[in-house]
């Protein structure tokens, strides 16, 4: 029978990491949507630094093709189709790459998205976007400003914050307000955009796996 080109151990190690697969694939999606619901409104603020969001779209797609395409490597050395593995693998490659990509953008936008963050901040009591932006992040990651409450200097009502700088959200929040957030918010937008950067990377890894046991695997089907 042509299922006995491929050895149980070797069946099994493609299909255990064919799951492992889909898992990380759930994982970015979960991971993915909960940063772009969390702060839908982050790209308000930015201008050349909304590629940092390019990063986030990606990841939900690469876990979502990972998702759907990784079962396939355990159908194939089920029944010893070796051009479904060569698909398979293919399909893997091209999502490896994809996420790398997607891995790297975080750490690389980063820096410039703080930057535009910080620039916006000058454009609060004129443009309604950045308000609502602003309000919306430092109200959700309960922060004020990018760094610390005093990026908001530039504005001529200082020391006068944003509403949102304050949990009570008064008329009047000031940085000596009891209730005013103490902290920048650059640290709390860090985590969320380091996190994708960090599972997506450990989720390649997974996938490296994968592929090198599904290239033994196509090998004793092409040598049988």
């Amino acid at each position: 029978m042509e299922s006995s080109y491929i050895n149980g151990f070797h069946r099994n190690a493609v299909c255990f990491f064919s799951f492992l697969v889909a898992l990380g694939g759930i994982a970015l999606v979960g991971v993915g949507t909960w940063t772009a619901i969390t702060i839908r409104e982050f790209p308000n603020l930015l201008g050349e630094g909304n590629g940092i969001f390019v990063a986030v779209h990606l990841m939900i797609g690469v876990g979502a093709a990972m998702v759907v395409f990784s079962f396939f490597g355990c159908l194939a050395v089920c029944i010893s189709s070796k051009y479904l593995l060569i698909a398979y693998m293919c399909i893997i490659f091209l999502i490896f790459l994809a996420q790398m990509v997607g891995s790297v953008l975080p750490f690389v936008f980063f820096p410039i998205a703080t930057d535009e963050a910080q620039n916006s901040i000058r454009r609060y009591g004129n443009d309604t976007s950045v308000r609502e932006g602003w309000d919306r992040i430092q109200g959700v990651l309960r922060c004020c400003g990018v760094r610390n409450p005093d990026d908001w200097q530039v504005l001529p009502q200082f020391p006068t914050l944003p509403a949102s700088c304050c949990s009570d959200r008064l008329t009047t929040c000031t940085s000596s307000s009891i209730a005013s957030y103490e902290i920048g918010c650059e640290e709390s937008l860090r985590i969320f955009f380091y996190v994708i950067g960090g599972v997506g990377f450990g989720i390649l890894l997974v996938e490296l796996l994968s592929l090198c046991t599904s290239a033994y695997a196509l090998r004793q089907l092409v040598n049988a």
